[in-house]
């Protein structure tokens, strides 16, 4: 007789969470000793496993902004001392042990400064949905598309007598 093992919905929604972080049914398998084929079910038939996915995979792509939010603010950290202070760099000079270890910061080059701006800016915008300097011409993509229509218009010629002389027979 098959023994029938009966779970609750905390098991389903502990295997979707975990199921969420490695998207492997065989590992979460083994971290849960449920049967892979139980969870695969519980993957194609739930409610209670897909909306416990749903919200741990919505948990987790927040956790993950959250992260490259912090990122972002640390990164912005150091530029700002760079620009404001420069970058470190070693000065050969020996100390009282003759061992060089003094650092000394090193303004950042007009050039530099210029393209850290740029860059800054135009993904600053991109990031809020603002326009770039970048921009389409609407001119340039209409005399595009009447180049395409002719290439279309003498393609269709060319492949109309192609078969029309086909169709003829040969005179010998």
């Amino acid at each position: 007789m098959a023994s029938y093992i009966a779970y609750r919905n905390t098991d389903k929604i502990a295997a979707a969470y975990l199921y969420a972080s490695s998207g492997n049914y065989s590992q979460v398998s083994r971290d849960t000793k449920i049967n892979r084929k139980t969870i695969m079910s519980w993957a194609s038939d739930s409610d209670v496993w897909a909306d416990a996915l749903l919200k741990a995979r919505q948990e987790i792509s927040d956790e993950l902004l959250a992260q490259n939010l912090a990122i972002a603010m640390a990164a912005n950290v150091q530029v700002i001392d760079r620009i404001e202070n420069g970058d470190y760099r070693l000065v050969q000079s020996k100390d009282a042990n003759g061992k060089y270890h003094e650092q000394t910061r090193i303004p950042m080059t007009g050039k530099d400064l210029a393209v850290v701006s740029g860059i800054k800016e135009d993904k600053g915008r991109v990031s809020l949905g603002l326009a770039t300097s970048i921009s389409s011409n609407s001119a340039s993509m209409s005399e595009l598309q009447a180049q395409f229509e002719s290439l279309a218009a003498s393609h269709n010629r060319i492949e109309s007598t192609v078969v029309s002389t086909q169709d003829k027979p040969e005179t010998a």
